[in-house]
């Protein structure tokens, strides 16, 4: 699957963002004032330890991520996509692990 499908996947195929990844796949608004580029993997691995800003400005400082366009818009048009995130299993705890 390409990196771009995940983000359709997350954000939606009508995202206010232009994507790009290291794997050449895109996906939202082609020509959005905002483009994001994923620039390896690593940026991937930050998003999703730290999803949200914190990950996103790990990347980002680090190089990994590129942002075209007002970071105060990306992290607005941002915030709409990270309400829609991905729902995590329950964890068992320990007392139910052992039934």
């Amino acid at each position: 699957m390409a990196l771009a499908e995940v983000f359709e996947r997350i954000a939606g195929p009508g995202a206010p963002v232009e994507f790009r990844a290291y794997d050449g796949s895109r996906a939202g608004a082609e020509g959005s004032p905002v483009r994001i580029t994923i620039r390896s993997p690593v940026a991937v691995s930050y998003l999703a330890q730290a999803p949200g800003e914190l990950g996103l400005a790990r990347a980002y400082v680090s190089g990994h991520i590129d942002v075209d366009g007002d970071m105060y818009s990306v992290l607005a048009r941002l915030a709409g996509i990270r309400r829609m995130h991905l729902r995590r299993r329950p964890r068992r705890s320990a007392s139910a692990a052992g039934r």
